[in-house]
């Protein structure tokens, strides 16, 4: 399985390399896409770690607490990505989610 071919290249490229944020997004998008969230959490976590400035990590993020319902990190994490973010249609973009996250809340 592809997926599982890639969890090993990423997993051998932290072990070469630990501080490398790339390959720990990399490897959290794949437990993202494996439906383990907190795996994907903490590697997404461990690559702002490595990169505080890693905008899509922190979207990413955002996205994997959305997921789980905790609205208030996932707005928190598409804030910190529009902070750093220079592409006005991400920003728009995520700032569209975070307002429909907002009335979301609201509604509870």
């Amino acid at each position: 399985n592809n997926l599982n071919k890639a969890k090993s290249s990423y997993e051998k490229a932290i072990s070469l390399d630990p501080k490398c944020a790339d390959a720990m997004f990399n490897l959290g998008l794949v437990y993202a896409e494996q439906q383990d969230l907190t795996k994907a959490k903490d590697m997404f976590q461990k690559a702002i770690a490595a990169n505080e400035n890693y905008a899509f990590a922190y979207y990413a993020l955002g996205l994997a607490y959305e997921k789980e319902n905790n609205i208030d990190e996932a707005i928190k994490n598409f804030e910190k990505f529009i902070s750093l973010t220079t592409e006005k249609a991400y920003k728009d973009s995520v700032l569209t989610k975070i307002n429909i996250l907002k009335l979301k809340q609201k509604k509870k």
